[in-house]
């Protein structure tokens, strides 16, 4: 709690990594969360500077993009319905990039 005696709001850090920085604008963002949002939901809520989805493809993560909480990839865990939790590191890499 706040010294007001309010709930302190959680957040995740967002990484966007390997060229997706280029489409929201911004390499690092903090983003409140609610309790028990999935990664999946996460990722419906992250707007590109255009106010597009860019990470969401139908109802899963874009074909080509990786998704890592705290450097483990999701996939190790439940996929897109992984549990974000409050301080977490949530990183969106790009394996589709020009080089």
């Amino acid at each position: 709690m706040d010294p007001l005696g309010q709930e302190a709001m959680a957040t995740v850090k967002v990484e966007y990594r390997a060229g997706l920085e280029l489409d929201f604008g911004t390499r690092d963002a903090t983003v409140p969360i609610e309790p028990g949002v999935t990664v999946l939901a996460l990722a419906h809520s992250l707007k590109d500077k255009d106010g597009n989805t860019a990470l969401i493809e139908g109802n899963i993560i874009r074909a080509g993009i990786l998704v890592l909480i705290n450097d483990c990839d999701i996939e190790i865990e439940d996929g897109v319905n992984t549990v974000v939790k409050a301080g977490d590191v949530v990183t969106f890499l790009s394996s589709i990039h020009g080089g």
